[in-house]
């Protein structure tokens, strides 16, 4: 597993002590796309834990579920943005 960071110097401390990692200046545009990737994937993943079927078109569709908390990261974003937009 790679280690993502934002300081170069860091990243070469780890990379002696032999971990693998990345240099990303851009570390929240990195972080959300991350999320947005990994949020979805493992909610599927806990749905589907324990079951013993395929996965079916019900399940698929259960995404509209986690729309609302992908939304509170897009408005948290849009602030940190720009401080002074509306909510």
């Amino acid at each position: 597993m790679v280690t993502t960071l934002d300081s170069a110097a860091v990243a070469e401390i780890l990379r002696a002590a032999g971990l693998p990692t990345e240099v990303e200046p851009d570390t929240t545009a990195y972080l959300r796309s991350h999320a947005a990737f990994v949020v979805p994937t493992m909610v599927a993943a806990q749905w589907m834990w324990g079951r013993t079927h395929a996965v079916r078109w019900s399940d698929a569709t259960r995404r509209v579920e986690i729309r609302p908390g992908h939304a509170n990261v897009r408005r948290r974003v849009r602030r940190q943005r720009h401080p002074r937009a509306r909510p």
